[in-house]
């Protein structure tokens, strides 16, 4: 469950940060008169997320390197 967690962490995070960059350029290539504020809000929405997404990867590998360590022991 730790390798999944980790898995859908830091590829998650990665893709939410891809997706927002596109929509921010996006936003800024076509001008704010076709899409409003909807657009603006999703692409600072995607970079929230993207944080907490990297954070869990993260732990999730600190787990599992955790648990390796006592392993080797």
């Amino acid at each position: 469950m730790k390798t999944f967690g980790a898995a859908v962490g830091l590829f998650g995070g990665i893709v939410v940060a891809v997706a927002a960059c596109a929509l921010t350029i996006v936003c800024w290539l076509t001008h704010s008169t076709w899409h409003g504020p909807l657009l603006h809000r999703s692409c600072t929405v995607l970079f929230f997320l993207m944080i907490p997404l990297l954070i869990f990867g993260a732990h999730c590998l600190d787990l599992l390197d955790g648990a390796n360590e006592g392993k080797k022991q």
